[in-house]
């Protein structure tokens, strides 16, 4: 008597925007922040531009041709065309993906017990405005129509709570405003402050 033949089961995720490229989300979303941090966006005005930069990212080998080739040229130029990379090109102090550590209580990470908790984080951008410290995250989620901003905001109020209370320790400044930059869509979602910091 023959045993039956093993059944495979394959499982098959929906794709994603970038993957057609052979990159997960959270890949495509790895190269997005790894080109805002290597390119020179104060000299991107045109998409050769941004070509011809994402060109000598890969010949100096900082970038794939793969990972240049999957990244959305209207994400980047969109947001060097912003109001807000404006305000970030006028700053007399720019920071770009600012590393960062910071101890807090346990609790604060939805974590039970008094402990306490060493985050590591980076931030992609901060820039000084008016004495102040403007902390500007870039997304690349997806946001449904309706109700999805709200969603959005509260999927990240711990990370931007925690980012606000690292900087104003680190940098010694008063954090006036956080930003999250909607790479898809080149919206910018002003985050509410939390006072309790």
């Amino acid at each position: 008597m023959g045993t039956a033949p093993e059944e495979r089961l394959e499982l098959v995720r929906p794709g994603l925007w970038g993957e057609e490229e052979g990159f997960t989300g959270a890949e495509r979303g790895t190269i997005v922040h790894k080109a805002m941090m290597l390119l020179d966006l104060s000299a991107i005005a045109t998409a050769g531009d941004l070509a011809a930069q994402l060109e000598g990212l890969v010949r100096r080998e900082l970038l794939t041709q793969r990972e240049a080739e999957a990244l959305d040229p209207a994400m980047i130029l969109g947001f060097v065309k912003s109001p807000v990379y404006a305000r970030v090109a006028s700053s007399p102090l720019v920071y770009r993906e600012l590393p960062f550590n910071l101890v807090v209580p346990a609790r604060e990470l939805l974590m039970e017990g008094d402990g306490e908790v060493m985050v590591q984080g980076i931030v992609d951008c901060a820039f000084v405005e008016d004495g102040r410290l403007i902390i500007l995250d870039y997304k690349t989620d997806y946001v449904r129509p309706g109700g999805g901003i709200l969603a959005l905001q509260e999927r990240y109020r711990h990370q931007m709570r925690i980012y606000r209370r690292a900087m104003e320790r680190t940098m010694g400044l008063r954090v006036g405003e956080v930003i999250l930059f909607l790479l898809r869509t080149g919206e910018a979602l002003t985050m509410p402050l939390e006072e309790d910091m």
